[in-house]
């Protein structure tokens, strides 16, 4: 129904329906026959008019042929106190039920306005808990490209020890030959000195016992030098284990490291799904996030040790290198010896 076609007949029909019907012929009632269109304030004024045109028309004076006039004006009263107290009941009615609509209207209102306050207050808990969130993983990202380096300088230390290993087997290879090449001068040296034995052993018996002697002297050298060359190649191999234990030792805190930078990204992830869930608990979230800092500051610890440990192994194969130097001297300060007697008893 358009507003235009508010009309007082149509109210005027709707409160005589509620009427003869023995309805209160209330606000509420005749404007939800009309289904709620029109002017709210038009409707009550011609309610307002045709109440008054009712009570008119009960107020009129009416005759009857059958009753005594008397009677009729007693029950016109009678009815006019009857419908004056209907419509009184009628407007208590409304108005207690407008108060109430209205207080409930507040109550509400203020209702929501909390509501909306609380989830403001939510929302900027939620944005600091997220940077506080995008500063951890921005944190544990660069740990994590720290972790790289050290896995790039532990791979080249790696590579050195191996490269340390390569020669120290060469060194042993080198000894070896050497042996080879002193048992076989040494076998040479005794068939020659065979040959002079038969060859001259009328002559040079004297001769023949100081080369006995002799060759037991050099017998004794050599069993002094393979000793030596021994005792060195055990030397080596207890620096090579040394090595190899400190390289497992610095797998393993490597390992442990990147396994508690992966703990520490689980655990931020766990934040970021409780406070999708749990808004509310914004107290639990600060103290989540305590936690990553504590982890996050014992990560910085083993990555410090770490770069201690790598220093420390820096110094530890320069000092390799220099021991190996001092060795492959010696090596060649015995092999030097070892010709010049195998030349002399040769001569």
């Amino acid at each position: 129904m358009a507003r235009e076609d508010l009309t007082y007949e149509l109210i005027a029909e709707t409160c005589q329906q509620l009427f003869a019907d023995g309805k209160h012929t209330s606000f509420d009632a005749v404007y939800d026959l009309i289904g709620r269109k029109g002017s709210a304030a038009k409707v009550r004024d011609y309610i307002k008019q045709w109440r008054q045109s009712l009570a008119e028309l009960l107020n009129t004076p009416r005759a009857s042929a059958v009753l005594p006039d008397a009677l009729v004006g007693f029950a016109d009263q009678l009815i006019e106190q009857i419908w004056t107290q209907a419509l009184n009941q009628a407007d208590s009615a409304y108005v207690e039920r407008h108060q109430a609509l209205e207080a409930e209207r507040i109550t509400w209102g203020a209702r929501i306005d909390a509501a909306e306050t609380c989830a403001d207050d939510i929302n900027r808990q939620l944005l600091i808990a997220r940077g506080e969130i995008q500063a951890k993983e921005a944190t544990i990202d660069g740990l994590a490209v720290q972790l790289g380096e050290l896995r790039d300088k532990l791979a080249t230390a790696v590579q050195v020890i191996a490269n340390k290993e390569a020669d120290t087997m060469r060194q042993h290879g080198e000894l070896q030959a050497l042996k080879t090449t002193l048992a076989s001068e040494r076998e040479r040296h005794a068939e020659v000195l065979t040959a002079e034995q038969e060859r001259h052993a009328a002559e040079l018996k004297a001769t023949t016992e100081a080369a006995e002697g002799l060759r037991k002297h050099l017998m004794t050298q050599t069993d002094e030098v393979r000793q030596a060359a021994r005792q060195r190649e055990q030397a080596l191999q207890a620096q090579l284990a040394e090595q190899k234990e400190f390289a497992d030792g610095f797998k393993r805190r490597a390992t442990a490291a990147e396994d508690r930078i992966a703990e520490a990204r689980g655990e931020a992830k766990a934040l970021q799904s409780q406070i999708n869930e749990q808004k509310a608990h914004a107290d639990q979230l600060v103290g989540l996030l305590a936690v990553a800092n504590a982890n996050t500051a014992a990560l910085h610890a083993q990555v410090a040790e770490l770069l201690g440990n790598l220093a420390t192994e820096k110094a530890n194969n320069a000092e390799q290198a220099r021991v190996i130097n001092v060795l492959q001297l010696q090596l060649t300060d015995l092999q030097a010896s070892a010709g010049k007697r195998l030349q002399g008893s040769a001569s």
